[in-house]
């Protein structure tokens, strides 16, 4: 489903006729406010302080998102049809501290993103 063009009202149309607002931070903040604490407040890192970041990827009709903590070298994977269902499932989890995270490789450089090798 591709964009057909974007509205000066920074809605956008896709070729279905849906049409969507786009996600504004305080939006973002009233419905995410862990997640975005997450991404934005700073933790403890060996002597630096660093925030977290996620990645999303869109494959196969599926949004792929990772939230990755850098000040603990790990990451945790979701894959959802919609975008907000994988915000609102780190959302819970990080709210729970119930989060399924995987630490990153012995090797890996800490706070950076890293590259399964395969042999």
């Amino acid at each position: 489903m591709g964009l057909d063009h974007a509205s000066r009202n920074g809605s956008t149309k896709s070729k279905s006729g849906r049409t969507a607002k786009p996600l504004s931070r305080p939006m973002f903040a009233n419905k995410f406010p862990r997640l975005l604490d997450f991404l934005e407040i700073p933790q403890r890192s060996g002597s630096l302080f660093t925030t977290g970041s996620l990645i999303i990827y869109f494959e196969n009709g599926q949004f792929r998102v990772c939230l990755n903590d850098r000040a603990n070298n790990r990451s945790a994977f979701v894959s959802f049809p919609e975008l907000a269902l994988a915000f609102a499932h780190f959302e819970h989890d990080l709210s729970q501290d119930c989060v399924a995270w995987r630490d990153k490789p012995k090797g890996s450089p800490k706070g950076q993103p890293y590259r399964k090798y395969q042999a």
